[in-house]
């Protein structure tokens, strides 16, 4: 089956596909010149719904700013399909929470589905709260969710916190990049100790969790009920009062978490120390807590992300010493401290 579309800067895109042996195949139309208007999307739409398509299993329309009446059309498409897609890519296409609403419609439709990429978008609570929706349906078998980079806060939050406490099958979940605060990170720790979560990786770093997150967090990952292995709350607002709360949490040898991420945050020695000696006794623990080691060119980069940490106090990066690594490439190891 073959089917050809251009788009509004006359650039042509062919699809190819080939049934001939029954296997699977997919489809990639991401980083086009110009973007995909409503109408070559209708066209796609069309073409997908086709009944000599069947084989179909990924499709990746990523960074097209398609837009909400585009992703409209290619919602109703999988929701009439003959194929049984699997992972959809749908990231940078400015999708608001109108676009948002047809791909949870679609999610619900479509059982098959289990990967799906909507970060770097503009979908919001709104957007989140019909995603939610969509998971606790009953009627979705999706397994992993990118909602990285949406404008996402508390409220928005609270709402994927009730879905992923509602016996989903969803094991990851991509927030990073959002607009979480304390509230929102209190209604996901307390999904996660539900007994009725089964997410295994939580990505939340990038966003703006306290210490009373961080306490929630830790009382979380150290109930028997939570099913974390691995967590990320790289760079908040956390102080040494949160990450006390998450030091005493990984001393659990019950613990099932394996690897936890709290870059970016103010780990005072005496934390990491703490966490450290957690560590040797479970070996199978992994903390990443600071990037002691930095090479000269990344001292700029460094410390530009340090002056936008957003804390009450101020983050001083010194240097302490300059050492030469085996290969002979000097390099700068730092420390950081609070004024």
């Amino acid at each position: 089956t073959q089917s050809t579309w251009g788009n509004n800067r006359q650039n042509v895109f062919e699809l190819v596909f080939d049934d001939d042996e029954g296997g699977e195949c997919s489809l990639t139309l991401r980083d086009l010149t110009g973007e995909i208007s409503a109408e070559i999307a209708l066209r796609i739409a069309t073409t997908l719904q086709s009944d000599q398509i069947s084989s179909l299993t990924e499709l990746n329309l990523a960074n097209n700013r398609m837009g909400d009446d585009s992703v409209r059309h290619i919602s109703t498409a999988i929701q009439n399909s003959h194929f049984s897609l699997t992972k959809l890519s749908l990231h940078c296409n400015r999708i608001s929470a109108d676009g948002a609403r047809d791909i949870a419609a679609a999610m619900q439709r479509h059982r098959t589905l289990t990967k799906l990429y909507l970060g770097n978008n503009l979908i919001n609570n709104e957007g989140a709260r019909y995603i939610a929706l969509a998971i606790q349906s009953g009627e979705c078998a999706l397994k992993e969710l990118y909602l990285n980079d949406n404008r996402i806060g508390d409220e928005g939050a609270g709402h994927v916190a009730t879905a992923i406490q509602r016996l989903c099958s969803l094991t990851l979940l991509y927030l990073n990049g959002n607009l979480i605060g304390d509230e929102g990170a209190c209604h996901i720790a307390n999904a996660v100790q539900s007994g009725e979560c089964s997410l295994t990786t939580l990505y939340l770093g990038y966003n703006h969790i306290g210490d009373i997150g961080a306490r929630q967090m830790g009382f979380a990952i150290q109930s028997t009920n939570c099913p974390l292995i691995m967590l990320d709350l790289s760079r908040n607002r956390i102080s040494p009062r949160g990450a006390h709360h998450i030091a005493n949490a990984i001393q659990n040898n019950r613990l099932r978490l394996q690897k936890v991420d709290l870059r970016h945050n103010y780990l005072p020695n005496s934390i990491v120390q703490v966490m450290t000696q957690a560590m040797e006794r479970r070996k199978s623990f992994h903390l990443i807590a600071a990037k002691e080691h930095f090479r000269v060119e990344e001292l700029g980069e460094f410390l530009s992300a340090a002056g936008d940490c957003g804390w009450a106090e101020v983050v001083q990066t010194v240097l302490n010493r300059i050492v030469t690594l085996q290969n002979g490439r000097r390099i700068l190891k730092l420390k950081t401290y609070h004024m």
